[in-house]
């Protein structure tokens, strides 16, 4: 069979050079460097995440360890490749070695499959890919779960800037017409006030310096100043008609009755900053007794209200646990409003017009005779505090109601908030202190997770490591390729080679030669020149 021929031999032949740095892994040991980085890069990305607003990062840390995680399991078999490499040329060189012994290292070291099903004979080749293989297929579940998202509860004090009206603009609430000078239409603007008020809107806020849910904050705007009494007033629903010679007289239960429940706002012209809210009711069952009367005076003043700010909706309410004498009450409003009434534009009379409609309401009772008692009211009032069970009564006296004041005086309160944080003009800003209570989806770093995917791949390379241990030994670049395994094993095709030729070296060499896999002339399968091999054909014994 025609043979190789080169020019490498004798004194120019290349030497046999074992040494720490002549044959230092350099490719395979950067490999493993690079995979222990990536491993540390994923700790890097969880430790600069971890409670972190989501949104904070533009990519998610969980695409960041996903793409390191996948390099990283490309680097260690990659690393793993190169070391058994060296693994098995040195124990060739060091160790008595049968064919099958030259098999079983490649093949363990190769496969997966050879590594476990070769355990009755191990070889540490075999340990490493196994072992490799395993930390692949876990680490990336494993480091996917270390980055998750949660919700962080968090409470800080803040400084809000945001601005209110400290008084309510001249003529800002409606207009007054007639002789009376009564309130007659709300002004445009105040409608919309009373229309958001009906439905329950919320309060938007111009604000800076909230995110979450800030309270226990003191916001300066006009309210009210209060100033409240109480009585009563005695009352008789016994029926009182007697005999004359004119007939049967009726008196005053039967004819005029009783107002049993009744609720007001009242406003003068004469006195255009101030509002008074009337109550009276019947709280006892009785017939007669004494009916309870509230009365409450509300001045027009500069307060300080207890707020709280949603600053995800920048909306504004009133402390719900607060009423109008939690507010601090700093000063007086001077009204604009001339003394001498006028019609046209009114600072407070709207606001009055549209408490008197939605608040005012009575009820009055009278003794009927036959039918027993009659109860006649307006508004809706009457009916919302009339108390449960009693309106089973409403044909006898026994009918009784519950105080109303406490909603008269939170719906003024509201309505006149509402109106300040409607009328600012940028006059007032002010700065509130609130606590914070931020409720935020961030970023988690569950290291638990890290720890153990960053066990199995940091073993995993240390294992791999081993692999290349005893590469000082060999004298020259090796591979597992074909042309080496082949001239070390002395092929005759490669007999005048030189003996310590590297694979590109041996190949360079050969270059001018076809090769072929076939039937020789010798009636054997084999590599050979392309010229002289014959394809097998099925069924045919060789020698």
């Amino acid at each position: 069979m025609n043979q190789v021929s080169s020019g490498s031999g004798g004194k120019d032949a290349p030497p046999w050079k074992p040494g720490y740095f002549r044959r230092f892994p350099l490719l395979g040991i950067s490999i493993l460097l690079s995979a222990a980085v990536g491993i540390f890069g994923c700790l890097a990305v969880l430790s600069a995440s971890d409670n972190l607003p989501v949104g904070t990062w533009s990519v998610q840390p969980s695409v960041y360890i996903s793409i390191i995680i996948t390099i990283t399991n490309q680097l260690i078999p990659w690393a793993l490749d190169e070391g058994v490499i060296i693994y098995w040329w040195r124990k060739v060189l060091h160790d008595k070695s049968s064919v099958k012994d030259l098999h079983r290292r490649w093949h363990q070291g190769d496969s997966f499959r050879a590594s476990i099903f070769g355990l009755n004979r191990p070889t540490f080749a075999a340990l490493a890919k196994s072992w490799v293989t395993i930390a692949v297929l876990a680490n990336a579940p494993l480091i996917q779960q270390s980055s998750t998202v949660r919700f962080r509860t968090s409470t800080s004090n803040v400084n809000i800037v945001t601005d209110a009206a400290p008084v309510v603009p001249n003529g800002f609430t409606g207009f007054v017409s007639g002789r009376g000078h009564e309130p007659a239409l709300l002004s445009p603007r105040f409608q919309e006030i009373a229309t958001q008020y009906n439905n329950g809107s919320a309060i938007s806020l111009n604000q800076t310096g909230c995110q979450g849910t800030c309270r226990s904050a003191r916001l300066n705007a006009v309210g009210f100043q209060s100033t409240c009494n109480s009585t009563t007033y005695s009352f008789n629903l016994n029926p009182d008609g007697v005999e004359t010679a004119q007939g049967y007289q009726v008196g005053p239960a039967t004819t005029q009755g009783t107002k049993v429940f009744a609720t007001s706002f009242d406003w003068l012209a004469e006195y255009p900053g101030v509002l008074n809210i009337s109550v009276q009711y019947k709280n006892s069952p009785a017939c007669d007794g004494n009916l309870q009367i509230r009365n409450c005076s509300l001045t027009l003043a500069n307060v300080d209200y207890p707020v709280s700010v949603d600053g995800e909706k920048n909306t504004v309410a009133l402390e719900g646990d607060t009423t109008i004498f939690d507010d601090f009450v700093r000063s007086i409003v001077d009204m604009e409003d001339a003394l001498t009434p006028v019609t046209g534009p009114t600072t407070l009379g709207g606001l009055y017009l549209a408490l008197h409609n939605q608040f005012n309401s009575d009820a009055n009772m009278r003794f009927a005779g036959a039918v027993q008692y009659e109860l006649l009211s307006t508004g809706a009032l009457a009916n919302r505090f009339v108390t449960p069970g009693s309106i089973n009564y409403a044909s006898s006296c026994m009918i009784t109601f519950s105080d109303p004041m406490q909603e008269l005086l939170a719906g003024a309160r509201e309505m006149i908030f509402r109106t300040a944080i409607a009328a600012a003009n940028g006059t007032n800003v002010q700065t509130m202190t609130a606590n914070q209570t931020l409720q935020q989806t961030v970023y988690h770093s569950d290291y638990r997770y890290f720890a153990g995917a960053a066990a199995v791949s940091l073993v995993a390379i240390l294992i791999v490591l081993g692999t290349f241990n005893g590469f000082w030994m060999i004298g020259r670049q090796v591979s597992m390729s074909p042309v080496e395994i082949a001239k070390a094993f002395g092929a005759p095709i490669f007999a005048d080679l030189n003996s310590n030729l590297t694979a590109s070296q041996i190949a360079k060499a050969a270059r001018g030669q076809d090769l072929k896999y076939g039937v020789s002339p010798l009636q054997k399968l084999e590599m050979g020149p392309s010229s002289l091999m014959q394809e097998p054909t099925g069924g045919r014994h060789f020698n």
